[in-house]
């Protein structure tokens, strides 16, 4: 098992350097003139209440995304236009959670996710 644990985490570090570098470019790319500023945050836990580290949230079909601290937690800020937009969030082993969230001008948003 002491394999598969060190592999495990050894892909997390992997995903997160890529999903670092895919948001880096979407952010500069991603930016219009009618967007308006937000916020997204919340944290990420198990069935049992528990941070969950490294779990992925991704707005989506925007590019747009983060991974939770070593506490589960996230903070997601972007210049985006008002509307609707779903919120994913995963980690490998855990079962995917989607919620809709309605973004505004200057809207700061709380979404917490528990994964079964």
């Amino acid at each position: 098992m002491p394999h598969s644990y060190k592999s495990r985490w050894a892909w997390l570090r992997w995903t997160g350097l890529l999903l670092c570098l895919v948001l880096a470019g979407g952010r500069a790319q991603g930016q219009t003139a009618t967007g308006q500023q937000f916020m997204i945050m919340g944290r990420v836990v198990d069935a049992a209440g528990q941070g969950l580290p490294g779990a992925t949230i991704l707005v989506r079909g925007t590019g747009l995304g983060t991974a939770t601290n070593a506490e589960g937690r996230y903070t997601l800020s972007a210049t985006k236009p008002a509307g609707d937009y779903a919120l994913v969030a995963s980690l490998v082993g855990y079962k995917s959670e989607t919620q809709t969230v309605a973004l505004g001008p200057g809207t700061t948003v709380t979404t917490d996710f528990k994964l079964t």
